[in-house]
């Protein structure tokens, strides 16, 4: 009995680690491993066009209140977004990291890790240091290797996880385009700098103050081309 469950822990540790395995095989590069998932999910985006949505934006953070906000949503390769709506100024950028230069611009030590239980099918975790400010944080990304896709992202300040966000995916004309996105913020004294410089564009003009808070995006009507 003790060999049979220890065979199937042994085969599920197995199961998990594949996706990392595989991308560890050489490919005939010098780059590591996690090196190489950044690249396959840039890879992936290459080709993608100009596309349009909807958004339908709510933001809850201490001070900062957004409900039921209707914008339109204009992206242009590589990195550009643009916005439709009267009187709205105000987007934690960190609510749109769906590009690869978004995603992984100033990550420093990439490496990788194995996916965790309860991750989907294909998913690897990469890891990696960002500095902000001078503010040190640990990023932890979930990426569907199946289709080359960040799903998660999660910040880290010394112990405390600061941001966690989750993207969700639609297909349109054979590409990747994001269809819901879900932030959850933990908002302490080393992060009011950047929120100080996001209270400037709000009609409430509120202090912001130690707290939780969440910003909700569904997308939708996605049209390719400019």
């Amino acid at each position: 009995m003790t060999r049979r469950f220890r065979s199937r822990r042994t085969w599920l540790a197995l199961l998990l680690l594949l996706p990392m395995l595989l991308l560890a095989a050489p490919r005939g590069t010098t780059a590591n491993p996690a090196q190489r998932v950044m690249e396959r999910v840039r890879l992936a985006q290459e080709g993608l066009p100009a596309w349009r949505a909807g958004m339908l934006i709510d933001i809850d953070l201490p001070g900062m209140k957004v409900k039921g906000k209707r914008v339109g949503i204009r992206h242009t390769p590589p990195d550009r977004f643009d916005f439709d709506a009267k009187g709205f100024a105000l987007l934690p950028r960190k609510a749109l990291m769906w590009t690869a230069d978004s995603l992984f611009a100033g990550l420093s030590e990439p490496r990788l890790s194995p996916a965790r239980p309860g991750d989907p099918r294909g998913s690897v975790r990469l890891g990696g240091l960002f500095r902000e400010d001078g503010l040190l944080a640990r990023m932890d990304y979930r990426v569907d290797t199946l289709r080359w896709l960040v799903t998660q992202v999660n910040t880290w300040h010394d112990t405390l996880k600061a941001v966690q966000l989750e993207n969700d995916y639609i297909r349109v004309g054979g590409h990747w385009l994001p269809s819901a996105v879900r932030v959850d913020m933990r908002l302490t004294p080393e992060l009011q700098r950047f929120y100080e410089r996001l209270r400037a564009t709000m009609r409430q003009r509120k202090t912001p103050r130690e707290g939780r808070g969440t910003v909700r995006i569904v997308l939708d009507g996605h049209r390719l081309g400019a």
